[in-house]
């Protein structure tokens, strides 16, 4: 599966990978039309996992080979945060695994004992 990029330019800001591991990623974002790194803050994102894209020529959604991407504005506050240090940053990095090993986790369990999920 393609994953996210580890540098990419989006709306006037440089997002470069800091920590990753299965469960989330942080970027540093640089504001690009600044001089300073004063202006840099950081996002704790969980990859989201897209299994279609819109033709171009039909601008219809089509089935493709599953990838990774960023949460949509929709999703913020949920499955994406913006912090404006990178220890704090890192706190909620270390809250997001929490969870998704504590979720996966419960999971198991209930499946082991024949529930749905």
């Amino acid at each position: 599966m393609k994953q996210l990029p580890e540098v990419f330019i989006h709306d006037g800001f440089e997002y470069k990978q800091v920590r990753r591991n299965e469960y989330a990623a942080i970027y540093r974002q640089h504001w690009l039309r600044s001089k300073t790194d004063r202006h840099d803050c950081y996002e704790v994102v969980i990859p989201q996992i897209g299994k279609k894209r819109r033709n171009p020529e039909t601008q219809k959604w089509e089935p493709c080979d599953p990838y990774e991407h960023y949460p949509s504005s929709a999703q913020w506050g949920d499955d994406g945060w913006t912090l404006t240090t990178e220890d704090r940053a890192n706190q909620k990095f270390e809250e997001v695994v929490q969870k998704a090993i504590s979720d996966r986790e419960q999971s198991r369990r209930n499946r082991r004992k024949g529930e749905r999920v």
